[in-house]
């Protein structure tokens, strides 16, 4: 049998996570929510850590972690794709990969369901405010099956993927996600290329949980705010014209008049503002796209080799 170089790592798991961040106390809180409650199952996490150096407490033989200290800001993707690239390289053996926020956080009951799927299977798990374990979204009663069908409730933390079609789909476009020229959307992306590969089921049972959405508003300034709901928008409009999807996008800025409602009701009427503010901007960009598409088609394509 050859001997390995020493560069290249066996790597035997379920499950693999791949996380980034800035905030060790995010990313402890995310390790120690796996810690312990993994129900036998083996988790590899490659944790991406943005911040300073830091050794993160793990007593779990179950739980490995790989850290890759970067020492400085980047965007979701291309450090996503520091992780990706890692784990290509290496020896690795595992059903199913994910991508948990640094904000997320599992119960053991994750574990419990997971331990029940098919490995060559892809699902979409339900998110939960951490707050009170309510729906962080309107998701369906019952588990269904499908690929654009989907599109509704596919986010980065609840995407689990086969790690065979992980490394067929490759890595994240760099021009996607947080921090970078389209600043969401990455994991939709993500999702409609692997669904030329297979389609996903949706599980309500299959939970993580994260802050909510009108939690994390209250704390932002109106200005963040902005900017949060124009690169959400920005990407999500990439990705729809990219993949023909516009015709699909009819109730996307009168989405944004429920916000303005629900914030209403919740006696903020800043937030409701916002929201207002956002109906305008998404019907103005849709229109940009539209116009980008018929007059630059290349500036909305995959432009890199993956």
């Amino acid at each position: 049998m050859p001997v390995l170089p020493m560069s290249v790592m066996m790597i035997n798991a379920d499950i693999l996570f791949v996380t980034t961040g800035s905030n060790a106390s995010l990313l402890q809180n995310l390790i120690s929510s796996i810690e312990g409650r993994t129900n036998g199952l083996k988790v590899y996490l490659v944790l991406v850590n943005q911040g300073s150096k830091i050794l993160f407490k793990n007593e779990d033989p179950l739980l490995q972690i790989h850290t890759i200290d970067v020492g400085r800001q980047m965007s979701l993707s291309a450090s996503r794709n520091l992780a990706l690239k890692f784990l290509f390289n290496q020896k690795v053996s595992a059903q199913h990969i994910m991508f948990p926020d640094d904000d997320t956080s599992f119960k053991k009951d994750f574990f419990e369901i997971y331990s029940n799927l098919e490995p060559q299977s892809a699902y979409l798990a339900k998110i939960c405010n951490e707050e009170d374990g309510a729906d962080y979204r309107n998701y369906p009663d019952k588990s269904r099956c499908g690929k654009e069908s989907l599109i509704p409730w596919v986010a980065s933390v609840s995407l689990l993927i086969p790690y065979t079609i992980a490394k067929k789909i490759g890595h994240f476009d760099p021009k996607l996600g947080v921090g970078a020229k389209w600043g969401s959307s990455e994991d939709l992306d993500y999702f409609l290329r692997a669904t030329q590969h297979l389609e996903f089921c949706f599980l309500p049972e299959l939970k993580n949980y994260h802050p909510s959405r009108f939690g994390k508003y209250e704390k932002m300034s109106s200005e963040n705010i902005r900017k949060r709901f124009k690169a959400y928008t920005d990407g999500y409009l990439l990705v729809y014209f990219r993949y023909n999807l516009e015709s699909k996008l009819g109730l996307f800025a009168t989405r944004a008049l429920g916000g303005a409602m629900i914030s209403i009701f919740r006696l903020n009427f800043r937030l409701s503002f916002q929201y207002l503010w956002l109906y305008q901007y998404r019907r103005k960009a849709k229109s940009y796209f539209s116009n980008l598409k018929r007059e630059e088609p290349d500036k909305i394509s995959l432009e890199y080799d993956f």
